[in-house]
């Protein structure tokens, strides 16, 4: 099993191989589902090599955490499900705070932000986030 096969069953606890049987012979092959997951993170990886810039959904996937944009363009994944924080907490206004504390700032460079977008409604949770926390 690959390193990638066992991130994809760790991201969507779902099984990387389905087995096939040919004969007596027992071939161990990737599901659809991974090849879909494995393609959509090399169309990423392309974009981004080539100069392009992640999505936020993109980035939230890539890293396996909730992803917010800040009201002065901070881009941050968090530890935990964020919140907003609005008027003044420990000197900072307006920003996305989680109660575990734990942020890793993301360069601006490496999402795309939209023109128009509004960082109050920057929340980017990656698939599947909801049944994980269950």
């Amino acid at each position: 099993m690959t390193k990638f096969m066992k991130r994809y069953e760790a991201e969507t606890g779902k099984s990387a191989r389905g087995e096939l049987y040919s004969g007596s012979i027992k071939l161990c092959m990737p599901t659809n589902d991974y090849i879909e997951w494995l393609e959509a993170k090399a169309t990423a990886y392309d974009r981004v090599m080539s100069g392009g810039k992640f999505t936020m959904q993109e980035m939230a996937n890539f890293k396996g955490r909730p992803v917010t944009v800040d009201a002065d363009g901070a881009i941050n994944a968090h530890g935990a499900e964020p919140h907003l924080a609005r008027g003044g907490v420990a000197g900072f206004t307006d920003w996305w705070v989680n109660d575990a504390n734990d942020y890793e700032e993301i360069p601006e460079s490496f999402v795309e932000i939209p023109d128009g977008f509004d960082w109050t409604t920057s929340l980017t949770l990656p698939d599947e986030w909801e049944e994980k926390q269950c």
